[in-house]
């Protein structure tokens, strides 16, 4: 029984509440690899479609704002090469 509650405070401290920015940049950074895949390198493009997505969204990142987030799950999103890399190396573990 001690063991589980080890593994739950161990659990608790590598994870922090998603704040908006963190679900902002999480977004911005699937329109990113999205667009860097089909081949768009247009910074003008890139936000333009990250304001889009942002609004389309927006109930989205509102769920998210709160919810446990890895600490180095921003950090790993920085260098994945797809969106299925983000959703399945970087948010879930």
């Amino acid at each position: 029984m001690k063991f589980l509650w080890l593994c739950f405070i161990l659990m608790g401290c590598q994870t922090h509440p998603a704040t908006q920015k963190d679900c902002e940049t999480l977004v911005d950074r699937l329109v990113d690899v999205e667009l860097s895949n089909r081949g768009f390198n247009d910074p003008v493009l890139t936000q333009k479609k990250r304001s889009y997505f942002r609004m389309q969204f927006a109930d989205e990142i509102a769920h998210c704002i709160g919810r446990p987030l890895y600490k180095n799950s921003l950090t790993c999103t920085k260098t994945a090469p797809s969106t299925e890399a983000i959703a399945h190396q970087c948010l879930h573990r």
